[in-house]
């Protein structure tokens, strides 16, 4: 999802050098792909913590403050992302450990 940004930015900006927002863009992406690597590694948590993160954060900081994305993404994307976030998190017992252990001894 946050490669969207990046390229969109690198599209808007044609033939200018990549600035400042160039760098927040690809550190923003890596921050989340670092979650959705934590969330696939470890607890899953993390991959609903981040996805919902993204649409708090990213999209709503988008959303009137950028002028290479636009506003109609950043609200539809902040949408997907909290109901997206939300089906994970209440998907996470059944990818725990402990909990399918749990189920099996019913």
């Amino acid at each position: 999802m946050p490669l969207v940004y990046v390229s969109r930015y690198l599209f808007d900006s044609t033939g200018r050098m990549a600035n400042y927002w160039f760098w927040v863009e690809v550190l923003g992406t890596i921050i989340f792909v670092a979650l959705a690597v934590l969330g696939l590694k470890g607890s899953p948590w993390f991959l609903a913590v981040g996805i919902v993160a993204h649409g708090l954060a990213w999209d709503t900081w988008h959303y009137r403050n950028s002028t290479y994305i636009p506003d109609w993404y950043a609200i539809a994307c902040l949408a997907v992302d909290l109901a997206f976030g939300a089906y994970v998190a209440t998907r996470v017992p059944a990818y725990l450990p402990e909990y399918r252990g749990r189920r099996a001894l019913r």
